[in-house]
């Protein structure tokens, strides 16, 4: 590790990333990715079109309060004791088609 690596990890302001890292990052396609990098709430990138990672984390941060903590808090489930013994895990059978009188 040199001596600008150890300075990286050291402070996140002074680490800047392109915009294809920034969609290494997040695992973004290009489509999906260049849509993303144009929403309100994304981080303008600086000149010369290299984003900061504090600003990333920071909106990565961001992001993560804003959604849902899981899904156990938004459904309940019953219990399996109390479910009934006719519900099945396995999806039904499916239908077939009538045949049409020729």
């Amino acid at each position: 590790m040199t001596h600008t690596d150890e300075a990286r990890e050291a402070h996140p302001q002074h680490t800047f990333l392109r915009t294809a890292e920034v969609f290494a990052r997040y695992r973004w396609g290009r489509s999906a990715g260049y849509l993303r990098l144009r929403d309100p709430s994304f981080p303008r990138p600086l000149p010369g079109g290299v984003y900061r990672l504090d600003t990333l984390l920071a909106w990565e941060e961001s992001q993560l309060a804003a959604a849902p903590t899981s899904l156990s808090d938004s459904v309940e489930l019953a219990p399996a004791d109390e479910r009934d013994a006719s519900q099945s895990v396995t999806a039904p059978p499916a239908r077939r088609r009538a045949k049409k009188a020729a």
